[in-house]
């Protein structure tokens, strides 16, 4: 199996060379497209130099501010022609420089294993909906183990389905199918620049999209681009502090595997300098409003003493968005009754009061309760986590706690 990702950059000295190693490493030098939209820095010249003589397609002739606004509708055209030339390449993945390409395992942690993203991919081969990530995983400015997961969508193509493709790959449509199929796919978004370093990137990305950098043009614009607004609207303090005042999710899978690789953490030096700045003496302070590991309620539990039918309702996620597959009724007693999900629910209320995308993490489960089994004393429904050797507990009704105490369950 083969994956191609195609990418444009301008300038990107930080992280340039960053992205093309470790996306290498994923999926081979040959199987990257690079197109360098007129950069003028010596660095990039030299990077993009070294890598090409590795395997790494480099495309200058994109060089031009039309070319960026237009960059969807080119890389629809390339991935078309590259299914025509190289047939052996499964998917096509639009990434921007800025953004590092992970994928969730089975409790939702972030992984960043060439092997594992190769047999994952294994299941998507042959889908002809549109494919989209997960979610994205938003740096900050502070620490590089803490990231502010947020579910925006980013799509990506199985060969010969790419029908159009928006500039930022947020959109885009398939020949064959109207409906859109959800991976455990993800981005490490490195969004959140060093101040003065975004706020340069900024200005250059808005050039063409406004009049002037003048307060009032910039506060009163809402076209492409507009997260780059706060650049021009809040000094460099209230930048970090509204990082920090987001949800944040531990995971460190791409700074263990930039270590192994070799390469530094992007912006490190200014990371440190912002760290000191606000007093924090180390990369796990300031992040005080953390997503819990886990998160689940049991909406209803009943059990009829005559069929011994236990039926079970509620919703559970992990952090990260996955939603576990087996659970547990744990009493006092030691006797834990397992509990195979497999009716599904899409919880809507529940992603809302999340923040991530509508997904099926309900779940409506009804099992038969062997005669031998005796059903008493105090419980708790929890999932077992394989990755902590740990047990999470649903919330649950106190209603229910009575439910098995009658000497004839």
């Amino acid at each position: 199996m083969k994956i191609a990702i195609l990418m444009m950059q301008k300038n990107e000295s930080e992280l340039l060379e960053k992205w093309i190693r470790y996306h290498g490493y994923l999926v081979g030098f040959e199987n990257l497209y690079v197109y360098d939209n007129g950069s003028v820095e010596p660095v990039i010249k030299e990077t993009l130099n070294v890598f090409e003589h590795l395997g790494v397609n480099v495309e200058y002739g994109f060089n031009e501010r039309c070319h960026f606004e237009s960059k969807g509708e080119l890389f629809c055209k390339k991935i078309k022609e590259l299914e025509f030339e190289k047939p052996e390449i499964d998917f096509f993945i639009p990434l921007d420089c800025d953004e590092f390409l992970g994928f969730l395992d089975d409790e939702g942690n972030v992984s960043c294993d060439k092997t594992g993203l190769y047999s994952l991919m294994c299941n998507y081969k042959g889908r002809r909906e549109l494919l989209l990530v997960d979610s994205q995983y938003y740096n900050n400015s502070v620490s590089d183990s803490y990231f502010n997961k947020q579910p925006y969508r980013k799509c990506f193509f199985y060969k010969n389905t790419i029908k159009s493709l928006d500039v930022g790959f947020h959109w885009g449509k398939v020949k064959d199918s109207e409906s859109e199929y959800k991976t455990r796919l993800v981005h490490y978004h490195f969004h959140n620049k060093p101040f003065t370093v975004g706020k340069a990137h900024a200005r250059e990305k808005l050039k063409g999209r406004v009049d002037n950098f003048e307060p009032q043009t910039i506060a009163a614009y809402k076209g492409a681009g507009l997260h780059l607004v706060r650049f021009f609207t809040q000094d460099e303090s209230s930048y970090v502090s509204n990082q920090l005042n987001l949800q944040h999710i531990y995971s460190a899978a791409l700074k263990l595997k930039f270590n192994e690789l070799g390469i530094a953490w992007p912006y490190s030096s200014e990371l440190i300098k912002s760290r000191n700045e606000l007093g924090l003496k180390t990369p796990q302070e300031g992040f005080q409003n953390l997503v819990p590991y886990f998160s689940g309620s049991i909406d209803f539990l009943g059990f009829d003493v005559n069929s011994r039918e236990l039926a079970i309702k509620g919703w559970g996620v992990y952090q990260k968005g996955v939603a576990p597959e087996i659970f547990y009724l744990s009493f006092a007693s030691g006797l834990d009754i397992k509990i195979q999900v497999n009716n599904r629910v899409v919880r809507a209320d529940v992603s809302k009061m999340l923040n991530m995308r509508v997904s099926e993490i309900g779940f409506e489960e009804t099992l038969t309760i062997h005669d031998d089994i005796k059903l008493e004393g105090e419980f708790t429904v929890v999932v077992k986590s394989n990755y902590h050797s740990k047990c999470y507990q649903f919330d649950i009704s106190k209603k229910y706690q009575n439910l098995f105490t009658k000497s004839d369950v």
